[in-house]
């Protein structure tokens, strides 16, 4: 078994450079995971809701990424315009991510990404 140093693991000086130019992510990955949104919020067909925001969170989105970070992919919506019980709507998104996330293998400068549905009244 191949130990890893503890530094590794210590707040880094930059942002993950294979996503980030400095402090903003890099077009080619914004278009790319602007198209995974898309395509993944498209397959569920869930009319008249509009995807509200799209956000990356987690260590890959901060100074704290290391070699086995993720890319949390967040798709932000507002539950409360979907006309049924906000945790059998939780319960759906959920359902759905899990399964798309273990169906795609998508991966982006050799880190995995993976999606979420958040709903906007969420803190």
């Amino acid at each position: 078994m191949k130990l890893v140093h503890p530094n590794k693991y210590l707040p880094k000086k930059e942002l993950y450079s294979g996503l980030w130019e400095e402090e903003n992510l890099k077009n080619v990955v914004k278009d790319k995971l602007l198209l995974i949104a898309k395509q993944f919020w498209e397959s569920l067909e869930v009319l008249d809701v509009d995807i509200e925001d799209i956000t990356i969170t987690g260590s890959i989105a901060n100074y704290n990424w290391t070699d086995f970070s993720d890319i949390d992919l967040h798709i932000i919506v507002d539950f409360s315009k979907i006309p049924f019980e906000k945790d059998l709507v939780g319960d759906f998104f959920r359902s759905k991510t899990g399964m798309w996330n273990r169906k795609h293998d998508i991966f982006m400068s050799g880190h995995q990404v993976e999606l979420y549905i958040q709903d906007s009244n969420e803190p």
